[in-house]
């Protein structure tokens, strides 16, 4: 391809997917679409297929000029580019069992280096690439793989009888740790998932909430539902609210109990909270459907959370504000402004209150006497790599082991070690786009939703903590933007997930060759992709494609911030915080 013609193809490429991030804002205005927006989003699918067929054409002529590095490699480093581990060869249970693996051959090292910014980084990353293979990680994908993901080739027979995992696997980490992430690896590598679709919301749902078999749901419909996802059947459907459900939580069996006797409900009664657009906060007794308390805001409600030994309800809003409100009388305890942006995300841990705004600042606050104080404000943090720290609106946050976990429309996942200040990165996307609009952690594991802006799909990487190691990723090639995700379990004791966006679905664990009785039931199986265990990648080149550079941005956010230049030349981290 000739260097003028590729270039003019990167720029339609840049173009296209500026087009297909300004309709997935405008597909999430809380308002009335113009006739000409309209007119936007109806062509959606044909920038998509333009799209992806812009990147076949500029995959296909650069796959001749890397195949030919890549085999020259392969041939210079010969069968020293793989390396067995002895302690990572699965115990055969039976005299059938075999190791499950697979290697990358030249094609698929190819596809690898191909989002690399120059031939000689690809060159040098091609013996990585090869390494970067192994039986507790690799398997063969089948047809729920994403389709722009290259399909490694088979093992042979003989490759097949051992073990062959990355040579970073094994570093630092002594016998036991590695014995418990081969388990981990073993027990997700290719599992299966029963997934169905719940019907009732007939908009985007954009939170949702989950204890054992209950479900509870909110989206742009105004709505909130309580569904049984041991039946997949809707519950109760709650009406009240006049604007997009942003939040809801759902309190304990044992919360509920307590509160029940303060609102003279019975003892079997759940209650549940939700907060919306329309600037109101309702407490909801889920058997009656009847609001039992409502707070009203005086600002839009983007996010919520709940401190049961405070017993206080924690709202954001899309002014920055954060305030505390008592759940038994709905009196507001304390109001603070906390971000200069709109608050995003709220996540309660160990009596602290962590926040993430628009802006791309995180905070933390802890309460004393119901008295809200900062702790910790991330704007002066550093990354471990020496790169600058790009600033993006935030759109979901965990915690765990110390450190924060934060998505944003970059392809990795940032992990913040709060006390020292120090960001690094996990990989989360294959490609060079992305969004990250979920993330929760649960029993050591980290779970993430993904989105390609390519081809429209979306998907949940499982990460274990804290090594933070890439495990699967679950993806049934048929569902779209996820965006919001919460974890259960069933009564058997295994893992459900609830998924919300478009589409509301649940996936649950099942045993291998699990059939459904159901008709609506689809069962998939979970694929490891190398990619993801990788070395994260760059995001900084898709900044641009951030909202600001948008037409319409999310209604419940506002114009991004950076840094003024007193803040960036103020001291470390520290002089932003007192820690506690």
């Amino acid at each position: 391809m000739a260097a003028s013609s590729h270039g003019e193809i990167f720029i339609e490429i840049r173009k296209l997917r500026k087009k297909l991030r300004q309709i997935e804002n405008l597909e999430r205005v809380d308002r009335d679409l113009t006739e000409e927006e309209e007119t936007k989003i109806s062509r959606k699918q044909n920038i998509r297929e333009t799209l992806l067929s812009l990147l076949q054409e500029v995959n296909t002529e650069e796959d001749d000029e890397i195949l030919n590095q890549s085999q020259d490699t392969l041939s210079a480093n010969g069968e020293e580019s793989f390396v067995s581990l002895q302690d990572d060869v699965e115990p055969s249970e039976d005299s059938t069992a075999v190791t499950d693996g697979t290697e990358y051959g030249a094609g698929d090292a190819m596809e690898q280096k191909r989002s690399e910014s120059n031939l000689k980084r690809r060159s040098e990353e091609t013996i990585q690439s090869v390494r970067a293979v192994d039986t507790a990680a690799g398997s063969v994908p089948d047809k729920t793989t994403c389709t722009t993901d290259s399909v490694p080739s088979k093992k042979s027979k003989t490759a097949a009888q051992s073990s062959q995992v990355p040579i970073a696997t094994g570093l630092g980490q002594n016998h036991a740790e590695e014995q418990t992430l081969h388990k981990l690896r073993k027990n997700w590598r290719r599992t299966s998932f029963a997934v169905r679709f719940l019907e009732g919301h007939n908009d985007l749902i954009y939170s949702v909430d989950a204890d054992k078999d209950l479900l509870l749901s909110g989206g742009r419909d105004t709505m909130v539902k309580l569904w049984n996802t041991e039946s997949c059947r809707e519950v109760r459907s709650y009406g009240g609210h006049t604007g997009t459900v942003t939040a809801v939580v759902l309190l304990s069996e044992e919360e509920s109990k307590k509160l029940g006797e303060t609102y003279q409900l019975s003892d079997t009664d759940r209650l549940g909270i939700s907060g919306s657009l329309d600037c109101a906060i309702r407490l909801w007794s889920l058997d009656t459907g009847v609001t039992v308390r409502s707070m009203y805001t005086y600002n839009p409600v983007t996010c919520l959370g709940y401190m049961y030994e405070a017993r206080l309800i924690v709202s954001a809003s899309g002014g920055g504000k954060l305030e505390l409100w008592n759940v038994e009388t709905g009196d507001q305890v304390q109001s603070v402004m906390a971000h200069e942006d709109a608050v995003t995300c709220i996540k309660i841990a160990n009596q602290r209150i962590y926040t993430a705004s628009a802006d791309g600042v995180v905070k933390i606050y802890g309460m004393r006497d119901t008295t809200l104080h900062l702790i910790f404000e991330s704007e002066n943090v550093r990354s471990t790599t020496g790169a600058e720290v790009t600033w993006r609106h935030i759109r979901s946050l965990a915690t765990a082991n110390q450190k924060i976990y934060y998505g944003d429309d970059g392809v990795n996942i940032k992990v913040l070690t709060w006390r020292n200040g120090m960001v690094s990165k996990l990989r989360n996307h294959t490609g060079e786009f992305g969004t990250t609009d979920a993330i929760i952690v649960s029993d050591d594991m980290l779970y993430c939703s993904g989105y390609d802006l390519d081809n429209g799909l979306g998907y949940i990487n499982v990460r274990h903590l804290p090594q933070e190691q890439y495990l699967t990723t679950i993806n049934d090639n048929d569902t779209s933007r996820i965006t919001c995700l919460a974890c259960t379990k069933t009564r058997k004791g295994a893992i459900r997930f609830i998924t919300g966006g478009m589409e509301l679905k649940v996936w649950e664990k099942v045993p291998p060759g699990y059939e459904t009785s159901s008709e609506d039931a689809e069962i998939i199986l979970s694929q490891y992709n190398p990619k993801y265990a990788g070395t994260p990648t760059n995001s900084d080149m898709d900044s641009d494609l951030s909202d600001s550079d948008s037409e319409v941005i999310d209604p419940r956010l506002r114009s991004h911030r950076r840094p003024s230049s007193d803040s960036e030349k103020a001291g470390g981290w520290l002089s932003w915080c007192s820690v506690i």
